[in-house]
């Protein structure tokens, strides 16, 4: 989604990148990443979620479980 992109709802792919407005859930299937002008606010459901300096976000962020991969959290 562009910049100037608006989107009040959901939108679902393997690999997301937004660099617009959202409000409502956000589902990757392989990444999503946050640009720099994103502002996002809903759920972002994603297996790696990538978040650029200057986006703006307040989700909750769900991940599917997986049996063979320990639960990391890298924040910087």
């Amino acid at each position: 989604m562009a910049a100037s992109g608006h989107v009040a709802s959901y939108i679902e792919g393997s690999c997301v990148d937004i660099d617009g407005q959202l409000v409502g859930t956000l589902k990757a299937n392989t990444r999503a990443t946050l640009l720099s002008r994103a502002r996002v606010q809903g759920v972002v459901e994603a297996p790696r979620l990538e978040c650029m300096a200057g986006a703006w976000l307040q989700v909750d962020v769900a991940q599917k479980a997986s049996l063979y991969r320990p639960k990391i959290a890298l924040v910087s």
